[in-house]
């Protein structure tokens, strides 16, 4: 499929070489494939080169929040509108840190729009889990489940509260799964 041009197939072909899957594992070969095919326009391949960098891939590929930028930066011209903003706004995600950024992130009425999209969760947790825990802890103040001021830590007084919020939503199955699931976190932090 990858010799026939299929583009779909490059971000496999690639993760293939990141975790040894038939291949020598071979992290400068993961990027090489996955750059490649950014230069010629494959959308899902500059997503994961921009991820690989912002995120890092656990003892693979450090974080990196510079190449990010610089692969989205060159790339860009290839997404929308509506996935360039998104990829830069995980950037800024990824590097806060502190409870003034998150704040300054919580009330920016740009960022706004794009952490209520349900679509960015996933995406959102894993360019900054304490951003996420933030958000959650300022919905649980705002609906009365918890006192204490939004730190981004998850303490048991957060799950504590998260449970009791996550049941007095309208659909409460999911709250047995996975609390702090991203759509879990969505739905209690933008409930109140």
């Amino acid at each position: 499929a990858l010799a026939a041009g299929d583009k779909g197939i490059a971000v496999v072909e690639a993760r293939r070489y990141l975790y040894g899957l038939g291949v020598p594992a071979n992290t400068k070969k993961f990027l090489a494939i996955l750059t490649q095919n950014a230069a010629s326009g494959n959308v899902d391949a500059i997503k994961s080169l921009i991820t690989a960098h912002r995120d890092g891939v656990q003892g693979r590929v450090a974080k990196n929040l510079k190449s990010a930028t610089l692969a989205i930066n060159k790339y860009s011209k290839y997404l929308t509108p509506v996935q360039s903003e998104n990829e830069r706004f995980f950037i800024t995600l990824a590097g806060a840190s502190g409870i003034k950024s998150f704040h300054d992130i919580l009330n920016d009425i740009n960022a706004v729009r794009l952490y209520l999209r349900p679509e960015n969760q996933s995406s959102m947790m894993a360019a900054n889990r304490n951003f996420m825990v933030y958000r959650l802890q300022a919905g649980l103040v705002r609906g009365g489940f918890m006192k204490q001021a939004p730190n981004g830590l998850a303490t048991k007084a957060t799950f504590a509260a998260a449970s009791k919020a996550c049941f007095a939503l309208r659909e409460t199955w999911t709250c047995n799964k996975v609390l702090m699931s991203p759509d879990n976190v969505f739905h209690i932090a933008t409930k109140w």
